[in-house]
């Protein structure tokens, strides 16, 4: 007579978690885009420069972000996207892009996206104060 495995209760729930455990890793393996990374740097600084943008779409427009770099190489200047749903604060009034001057000392976080051709900041919050 042939004996057949047969999975007892607590084989098939060891079994079931197995399963569960490796689609859960397949769903959200599928949702990591490879070609792309981001990630969020908060920086302290200045702004340097504020151009509106000429066309549509979600930009509003570009601003020179000026700090000092942690290596000691100086002041470092990199252009960022500012997008109509960057949150814009001055001296604690929400505030627009236009309202945004060369030399104000701000903070902001920025989303840097990685991609062949190199970095994209994005402003996603800037907080400037200004004196009286």
């Amino acid at each position: 007579m042939k004996r057949r495995a047969v999975l007892g209760g607590r084989n098939r729930t060891g079994v079931a978690m197995v399963l569960l455990t490796l689609s859960i890793i397949a769903v959200v393996g599928g949702c990591i885009d490879e070609g792309s990374h981001r990630s969020v740097v908060s920086v302290d600084g200045h702004i340097a420069s504020v151009d509106p943008a000429q066309g549509g779409g979600g930009d509003m427009g570009q601003i020179g972000i000026a700090y000092q770099d942690d290596r000691g190489e100086g002041e470092i200047i990199k252009p960022a996207i500012v997008l109509r749903q960057t949150e814009i604060v001055i001296n604690g009034v929400l505030s627009t892009l236009a309202d945004l001057r060369a030399g104000d000392s701000m903070h902001g976080d920025f989303r840097v996206e990685r991609n062949g051709n190199g970095k994209r900041y994005v402003a996603l919050t800037i907080h400037v104060e200004r004196l009286p």
